[in-house]
């Protein structure tokens, strides 16, 4: 891989990634292509919504069947969300000890759900449910389908993203977009995405993560003041903006 990279990277005109911070990443090990490097970043589909319960009757078929969806799936009516792969990087294992932390400082927390594919280090988490008592909270779900993440999304008190080393952090937009208050990881791309949007801690610090699961889950006022700022900054993001910066690099690099 690391060879690979570095023969695409002096061959490119122009190395196009997904955040700032990716960007300084890309410079910092290859600093012969940073002049070459442009920032497009990802976009999110009109599928990731908010809405009200007041909006279900008004709405098309396919959203007001959100609890039909959840329903279908097994999912309970409040639960906290992760969505996306289970590989090491993700921090699956700290999630879910700092989910078992916050259970014992709130045991009516609702139950964690994972959604997305398995990965190298599920073995390991799965064998810590017994020992950190979480067990019987955590629902697993592999493959849901594309058509079901945004009621999946919409039924959730808070969104989780624990991950280490993400460029950008797709699930966490679309959690916004969605209206979803999110905690993620203080490193990497998500900060930047995030911005004051969403709470943040050390993905290395599983007590620092459970603090701020309990304090936000018993703060109403707190998340849907999240809720609002994570809807304005998802605005600002779609996937035509994403196409039509990638095609203007293309042609640039095209005619340089």
């Amino acid at each position: 891989m690391s060879l690979t990279t570095k023969r695409a990277l002096r061959a490119a005109r122009v190395v196009l990634t997904q955040s700032e911070w990716s960007a300084q990443m890309v410079a910092r090990f290859f600093p012969e292509a940073e002049k070459r490097i442009r920032v497009v970043p990802l976009g999110v589909s009109a599928n990731f919504s908010p809405i009200t319960d007041a909006e279900v009757a008004d709405a098309d078929a396919a959203t007001a069947a959100d609890p039909e969806i959840r329903a279908g799936l097994g999912l309970p009516d409040d639960y906290l969300l992760y969505v996306g792969r289970r590989q090491l990087r993700k921090n699956i294992s700290g999630l879910v000890e700092s989910y078992a932390r916050a259970l014992e400082q709130e045991p009516e927390l609702p139950s964690l759900v994972l959604v997305g594919p398995g990965g190298e280090n599920d073995r390991a988490w799965r064998a810590g449910l017994d020992e950190n008592r979480s067990r019987g909270h955590v629902i697993v779900l592999d493959d849901v389908g594309d058509a079901a993440l945004p009621a999946i999304y919409r039924g959730a008190r808070i969104f989780l993203f624990p991950c280490r080393y993400e460029g950008f952090g797709l699930p966490v937009l679309e959690a916004m977009a969605c209206g979803v208050p999110v905690i993620v990881a203080d490193e990497g791309g998500l900060p930047e995405l995030v911005g004051d949007a969403g709470t943040r801690a050390d993905p290395t610090d599983p007590e620092a993560w459970a603090h701020a699961i309990v304090s936000l889950s018993r703060d109403a006022a707190r998340r849907q003041q999240l809720s609002a700022r994570g809807l304005k900054i998802a605005s600002r993001y779609s996937w035509r903006q994403t196409a039509e910066a990638t095609f203007a690099e293309y042609m640039a690099a095209c005619l340089s």
